[in-house]
């Protein structure tokens, strides 16, 4: 392996021309290729199709829940038993979303 790499490296090294020609080649190869890629923003199709799981895609797809973020707040510290800190800390954390 390592005497092809060499072959190619003195090869490209004599040849600058056909290197930066490759190379040009192969970003507009990458590019197009990178274009060609389509975000989807529906997380039910990664979910494999089930009878059970389609009527629950069906729901979130039809409720108001879905264009919600739900986040948990908890102490990392259990022994702290102190509620109306998180309620407060929620209350700032939605108000500064």
């Amino acid at each position: 392996m390592e005497k092809v790499l060499l072959i190619i490296y003195s090869y490209f090294q004599k040849n600058r021309k056909a290197f930066y020609l490759i190379f040009g080649i192969t970003v507009l190869f990458v590019t197009w290729f990178a274009s060609q890629v389509k975000l989807e923003e529906d997380i039910s199709k990664v979910i494999p199709k089930d009878k059970k799981i389609a009527r629950l895609n069906e729901i979130f797809q039809d409720s108001k829940f879905i264009d919600k973020l739900v986040i948990m707040v908890s102490l990392k510290d259990t022994s702290v038993q102190n509620p109306d800190s998180l309620v407060g800390f929620a209350d700032v954390f939605g108000a500064a979303v």
